[in-house]
This record gives C-alpha cells, structure tokens and sequence, in this order.
C-alpha cells in the first residue's frame, strides 16, 4: 500500500499536471511562424521538469504526461498526439533522476551543468520517441515531422527552460546564493541576454531584407508562406546555435569557478586544520609557487602557520619545564609535611631516646 506522504505527492503532481494542462490551452495561439499549429512556446514547460527535480522521475513523468493530455482534450485535439504526451512525460522523468541520485539542491557548478544537461537529454529523448511513435502512427514523413515538430519543440523548450529553471530553482531555495552561483549565474544570464538578442536582431535583418527583395515579384500568399518558412529556418539554426552556445558557456564557467575557486578552497581547508591544530597535515607548497596573489597569500599563511609551531613547540617545553618545578615543590612540600607532623616529632624524640639509652649502657 503506498505511504500517505507517497498518496500526497501524487495529489500534487496532478495537480501541477492540470495546471500545465491549463497553461498549455493558454498558450496554444503562440505558435512559431511556419511549423506546425500546435507547436507553440510553452514557458509552463519548466513544470514537469522542476516538479521531477524537486519529486522525483515518477511525479515528473505524471505531471508532464497527464497535463499534456489534459491540455490537448482541453484545446480540443483529442489524443492524436498521445505519443507527445510520453515525451512530455520523459521531459520531467530524466531530471527526476537527479533526485533517485541524491541530488536534491543545486549549490555547484557542476550540479547546475547536469541539471542542464538532463533538460536536453529529456527532451530530445521524450519528444524524439513521441516523433518516432507518432510517426508510425500518421503518413507525415520522418523529416517532415524533424522539421515541424522536433526542431521547433526542442529549441523552443530547451530555450524557456534555461531562461526559468535557475529563477525558479533559488525561489524554491534550492540554488543557495553562494559566490560561485552568483559568479556563475551572472555570466550565464550575461551570456543569455547576448547571445538571443543576438540571434533575434540578426534574423529580423534578414526577414526584413528578403520581404522587401520579394516585394512586388511574388503574390502575397506564397511571400507569406515563404517567409514564415524562413522566419522557422532562422529560428531552428540560430535557437541551436544559441543552446550550443550556453552550455559550452556553462561548461567554460564551470572551468572558470574551478580555476578560481581552487586555491580559496585550499586555503579554507588549511584553515580548517589549523583551527583543528592538524597543522602537520597543511599543505600549500604547490599554491606558494604562484607567481599571482594567492601564492603570495599562501607564503604569509605557511608563515604563519611556522609561527604557530614554533610557539607550540615552546609552550611545550615550558609546560614540561612548570611540570618537573611542580613535582619539585610538591616532593618538598610532602617531606616538609611529614617533618612537621605529630607522629613524626614523637617518633623523633622516641628515636632519641632510644639511642641515649644505647649510649648510657655502653658508658
């Protein structure tokens, strides 16, 4: 029988699946110039991925596949697209592993990257098998399918998903403000905000140059057509070119934190020794070889930490030195007691009048 914590979390995995559900219908007007109608951005779609991140594979498989289905009864589309449903479903699962794996929180670099990396692999994976599916299913083409659904879906996922989650994630308290989220987050917010302007300027350039190139020489419905299909074409490359871009640019941050980071962590760890007094155990030698300002700072903490042994060092000889005065002077103190004492005296006078009456019967 499941536990009620289990029955709990289930309640709110549907629930959050009939909001994705509501969102989906709310959205379904915005769909990208020449793909297929109900290929539509879709900023809900951070629901089932967060919602499997924070719960697990099977919440965020519910959430993603239960609201995709509700969302398209409600937009009045049936189940035609139940295999996107699946990969709705996948979308929230493969970062729910994450969670089976013990990651809960997002307070590194390296968890941030493979929290990324799990959005792209649930999503080319999930909406790949509803393509696939879908496909055996219907008498579209494979590459008609690639191009009006796959491509489009996953740029436009992939995109609203890096833009929300890490927002998201820190309002659930679960990307903690620490320097190298902060550093890492403002470069990849600095990276978003160049590269998708970027991209958006670049093809308006060009939408704008090709409908006045094409004015007067096509009719106005085959110029529509032609240029929605160009509108999709840029979106499709540049949209990739931007999400390759990020994550390489999440990789080069994480590699920028680390080489950053290292020697600060190195010297909070000999710290931490030397609050411990496992000075023994620090170890600086090869950040004292920087030439920068860490070896400099590494060369004062060694400095230091000599310093300390040293004076430990004669601490311990001065309490070994108080501890041989203190034996002296409780030895004497001890004599002096029992020299002193009562019994003592009387054995004392006893002693001396036993030797004058050995020394009168010699006499």
């Amino acid at each position: 029988m499941m536990r009620r914590e289990q029955v709990t979390e289930l309640g709110v995995a549907l629930l959050l699946g009939a909001a994705y559900a509501a969102l989906n219908y709310l959205t379904l007007g915005l769909t990208l110039p020449g793909s297929a109608l109900v290929v539509s951005v879709r900023p809900q779609v951070v629901i089932p991925i967060l919602g499997g991140f924070l719960m697990g594979p099977l919440h965020g498989f519910v959430i993603g596949c239960a609201g995709n289905l509700m969302g398209d009864w409600l937009c009045g589309l049936g189940i035609v697209y139940w295999p996107f449903s699946l990969g709705n479903g996948l979308m929230g699962a493969l970062p729910g592993l994450l969670h089976v794996h013990g990651v809960r929180r997002v307070d590194s670099v390296q968890r941030f990257s493979m929290l990324l990396l799990s959005v792209v692999a649930g999503n080319v994976v999930g909406i790949g098998l509803g393509m696939v599916v879908y496909n055996s299913l219907c008498e579209d083409s494979l590459q008609q399918l690639t191009w009006l659904f796959f491509h489009p879906i996953i740029v436009t996922n992939l995109i609203v998903s890096f833009i929300l989650l890490p927002p998201l994630l820190y309002l659930f308290r679960k990307m903690p403000a620490s320097f190298d989220m902060r550093l890492s987050g403002s470069l990849y917010y600095l990276l978003l905000a160049v590269v998708l302007p970027l991209i958006l300027m670049l093809s308006s350039m060009n939408y704008a140059a090709l409908s006045s190139g094409l004015e007067g020489i096509l009719p106005a419905e085959n110029k529509g057509r032609l240029l929605d299909g160009f509108t999709l074409d840029v979106f499709r490359y540049g949209g990739t070119i931007a999400i390759a871009a990020i994550l390489a640019g999440v990789g080069l941050t994480f590699w920028l934190i680390q080489h950053l980071l290292s020697p600060i962590r190195s010297l909070i760890r000999a710290a931490r020794q030397l609050k411990e007094g496992r000075l023994e155990e620090i170890d600086l030698g090869p950040m004292a070889g920087r030439p920068d300002e860490f070896g400099k700072l590494a060369q004062v903490f060694e400095e230091a930490v000599d310093q300390v042994k040293q004076r430990e060092e004669r601490f311990r000889q001065a309490i070994q030195e108080l501890r041989v005065e203190i034996n002296r002077e409780q030895e004497a103190k001890q004599v002096s007691e029992i020299t002193e004492s009562e019994y003592f005296r009387l054995l004392s006078q006893r002693s001396q009048s036993l030797r004058a009456r050995r020394d009168k019967k010699r006499k």
